[in-house]
């Protein structure tokens, strides 16, 4: 189990450095962007393609991040009001949409690869395969962030059960 935590968090510190080194990247190029576009009145022609990519993998990249880490936008109005119990189901059930929509990006983002794999990027040196791929890639990292939080998470959800029922039978 200790070379599955370890490879966890490998993969946790890679994705957190990736994504740092693609955001400074976005920043410097924006920057040299406006340098070069309004001090030296010679526009970068690259510069916004490949910002715009980077973009595009940071999004998919942070949102294994956030998955990891709870992060992402969730409703908890109704939840922070039902039973443990009832938080457990709803927790299964949004892994379970969460699992298929993941199932269902996956292969389509592969698709998307090979059907663009001959389609060269407008400026930059690259086919569109390679923008496309921050869709199998992130839905991957998602997929083991999902696993990597799953057992703590039920093992929370059902603590949280067995205190409720404690402290109802305790009264």
């Amino acid at each position: 189990m200790s070379h599955l935590r370890k490879i966890d968090n490998a993969i946790k510190k890679t994705e957190a450095a990736v994504a740092c080194i693609m955001l400074v990247a976005i920043v410097l190029i924006g920057t040299l962007q406006i340098i070069f576009r309004f001090m030296l009145k010679s526009s970068l022609v690259w510069s916004e393609e490949l910002m715009r990519y980077l973009f595009v993998w940071l999004a998919f990249i942070t949102a294994s991040i956030a998955v990891r880490e709870h992060k992402h936008i969730s409703v908890d109005f109704v939840t922070s009001y039902m039973p443990p119990r009832v938080n457990l189901v709803f927790y299964y059930i949004s892994r379970i949409a969460m699992l298929a929509y993941i199932f269902l990006m996956i292969p389509a983002g592969v698709s998307l690869c090979i059907k663009t794999a001959n389609v060269q990027s407008t400026i930059l040196p690259i086919t569109w395969s390679w923008v496309y791929a921050a869709l199998p890639v992130g839905m991957v990292l998602m997929l083991i962030s999902m696993a990597s939080v799953y057992l703590l998470d039920v093992k929370n959800l059902k603590a949280q059960i067995k205190d409720k029922i404690k402290g109802k039978g305790g009264e």
